[in-house]
C-alpha cells in the first residue's frame, strides 16, 4: 500500500468518516463554506463541491497537498 493511500485512509476518518456521500455540509457559520470530503469551497471556488466525486477528492488531495508538499 502506497504512502498516500495510507495517509488518505486516515483523513477519509476524520474528513468524511467514511460516509459515500462524503459528508457533504454547507453549514453558513461554516467559513469554509460547502464542503465535501474534506474539500472546501472558500479553497477551491471553481469547483461544483455538492456534485464532487471521491475520485475527483483524492486527485485533489494528492495534487494539491500530496505532490504540493
Amino acid at each position: 500500500m502506497s504512502n498516500f493511500t495510507q495517509a488518505m485512509k486516515f483523513v477519509s476518518k476524520w474528513e468524511w468518516m467514511d460516509k459515500p456521500d462524503g459528508a457533504y455540509t454547507n453549514d453558513p457559520k461554516d467559513p469554509g463554506g460547502e464542503t465535501k470530503y474534506g474539500i472546501a469551497k472558500s479553497s477551491h471556488p471553481n469547483i461544483a463541491i455538492q456534485d464532487l466525486t471521491l475520485v475527483q477528492a483524492l486527485e485533489i488531495y494528492y495534487q494539491d497537498y500530496w505532490i504540493k508538499f
